[in-house]
């Protein structure tokens, strides 16, 4: 049975299920790289905004530590009574005059009794921020204020400040110093932000100490609401994704919680200018994906009519198939009724044509007549050997034959078609001979059958060998349960396309040995139909001008239980 096309297997249902799955596929693969891009966009930023606010943070420790370290020093100096200068002590600290401008000292009342601002001399702090920390009761060491807001937020400062007690731990004067916003505006100019981007100083109350862009003024206010304050209480460090309580803005912020001092420094990027190569690269995406979307629904859709149309020529062959097999069903069974019918009247001529010829009634006269009764009788059962062939190869065609399988004596078998083709042989002078040994090779067939085929193959080796020749029969078991029977020949032989003639009902290979030979071309299609429905196979391989051998491959065990080979 011929292979199938993998697309009429497959069928229009299955077709369109395979699209499916791979638009399936094809859209799962665009989404997955759609959010690892996502991912990785974002772990970028990250890592990048995490960089910036650890040099950040360092920057300003440090910068804290210097001031707060001048304040101590100035602290211990107060409190052992000695003479204080504190411009000498300012310049001694490299740098400071970027960061700081006033350094001062305030007594227990909160008046200025030193100041490197003259003009501060006798001012009194005691409502100010720091100072009422600096007080309290339980209050630390050494702490920090809310912003001090100048004529621009550039011109504010963060105040700290260190107590100074006396032996008996009551409070003697509060050091003050400040930090300059206008420095967190210079550390922030050199910091690689890009659009969008913030920097921020804020303590762990949400009051902002320091902020880059665009808007400043939220220096000194405090939100409740921001991400890197709450996220700060839990871990010293990390990275938060949300909108910003300052200015809505949504942002990838990486913040770290200085140490010692409850500020905490923030970096954050605007996610619309984090997500822009990303979306860029969704978008593309997405293009591609409607594109292949579009490709494989017009290939599925040019498969599906193509497939229309092969089913619509399957059916059309299978039509034609089962009109060519009702038709040769016919034609067979017509041909079965039909000499079936003319072998009655014609067993009766070649009956009546027999009594003639011997004269069972008397004399018929002349010798002309006895002459005439011969050749009727010879042509009768020329024709009835017509009709047998062709009666047997109709209801091999029509799936009618009938087998009656038994152990067969081959040997046995092949010596009786020898000897009974042994006379013909023998006017043409070609030496016929049997080769199966006793006892011969176990074989289960029908030897009626068999014996029929035995006889047409050697009845055309002996027409088509020249006087001199050679015919012979031979049996041999062969791996797998099967039999080999070769009929060879020293004949004429034949070629590919002699030999597909000869296998052709009604078709004779004609040669100067054979062309007066009286032959219906039925010889070699019925055997081949009776060795196949033995479950074996018939054949021959020949080459001209050296004969010719065909080989019956036939199952030992009979046509029910065999092994193709």
């Amino acid at each position: 049975m011929p292979l199938r096309n993998p697309l009429l297997l497959l069928g229009r249902s299955g077709i369109n299920i395979l699209s499916a799955m791979v638009l399936l596929g094809l859209w799962l693969l665009i989404g997955w790289q759609i959010q690892t891009s996502y991912r990785d966009a974002q772990a970028d930023a990250g890592r990048d905004t995490g960089n910036l606010t650890r040099a950040f943070a360092q920057h300003v420790s440090r910068t804290l530590s210097q001031v707060q370290q001048l304040l101590l020093e100035v602290s211990d100096r107060v409190e052992a009574g000695y003479p204080v200068d504190l411009d000498l002590m300012r310049r001694r600290v490299p740098g400071l005059d970027r960061v700081s401008k006033f350094l001062g000292i305030l007594d227990a009342d909160g008046r200025v009794i030193y100041s490197t601002r003259p003009g501060a001399l006798g001012e009194d702090f005691a409502d100010s921020d720091y100072y009422r920390r600096a007080t309290a009761p339980g209050a630390p060491p050494y702490g920090f204020g809310k912003p001090i807001i100048g004529r621009t937020p550039l011109m504010s400062s963060i105040p700290f400040w260190v107590r100074v007690q006396d032996g008996q731990g009551r409070l003697k004067a509060v050091v003050v110093g400040d930090v300059l916003s206008e420095y967190f505006a210079g550390l922030f100019g050199v910091m690689d932000l890009d659009v969008g981007g913030v920097a921020t100083l804020v303590d762990t109350d949400g009051t902002i100490y320091a902020r880059s862009g665009e808007n400043p003024s939220v220096v000194g206010q405090t939100f409740r609401n921001l991400g890197v304050v709450d996220a700060a209480r839990k871990e010293p460090r990390g990275v938060v994704v949300g909108y910003s309580g300052v200015d809505g803005v949504r942002r990838i912020s990486s913040y770290e919680k200085l140490e010692g001092a409850n500020l905490i420094v923030a970096i954050g990027q605007d996610m619309e200018t984090v997500l822009r190569s990303h979306r860029q690269m969704r978008n593309q995406m997405l293009l591609q994906g409607a594109a292949g979307t579009v490709l494989v629904l017009s290939l599925g859709l040019l498969v599906n009519v193509y497939v229309l149309r092969l089913q619509s020529s399957e059916a059309a062959a299978r039509a034609a198939r089962i009109e060519a097999e009702h038709a040769s069903a016919v034609k067979s069974q017509f041909l079965a009724v039909a000499s079936h019918e003319l072998r009655t009247p014609l067993n009766a001529i070649i009956g009546f044509a027999e009594v003639m010829e011997v004269q069972i009634h008397g004399p018929l006269g002349s010798p002309k007549y006895m002459e005439y009764a011969g050749d009727i009788r010879s042509s009768g059962l020329h024709l009835l050997a017509l009709i047998n062939d062709i009666l047997d190869l109709s209801k091999i065609e029509a799936g009618r034959m009938d087998l009656m399988v038994e152990p067969v004596d081959l040997a046995a078998l092949v010596n009786d078609c020898v000897r009974m083709l042994q006379g013909r042989a023998g006017k043409g002078r070609v030496a016929l001979a049997g080769d199966v040994s006793r006892p011969s090779p176990a074989l289960k067939a029908d030897p009626l059958k068999l014996k029929q085929v035995l006889l047409n193959l050697m009845n055309n080796a002996v027409a088509h060998t020249p006087a001199g020749g050679q015919v012979h029969v031979s049996a041999r078991a062969i791996d797998g349960g099967w039999l080999e029977i070769q009929v060879s020949d020293t004949g004429r032989g034949m070629n590919a396309t002699e030999i597909a003639t000869a296998l052709e009902p009604f078709r004779q290979v004609h040669s100067h040995l054979s062309r007066n030979r009286e032959g219906t071309g039925l010889g070699l299609p019925v055997a081949r139909g009776l060795v196949e429905l033995h479950g074996g196979k018939l054949l021959i391989d020949s080459t001209p001008g050296q004969g010719t051998i065909v080989t019956l491959r036939l199952p030992v065990a009979g046509p029910m239980l065999l092994t193709r080979r």
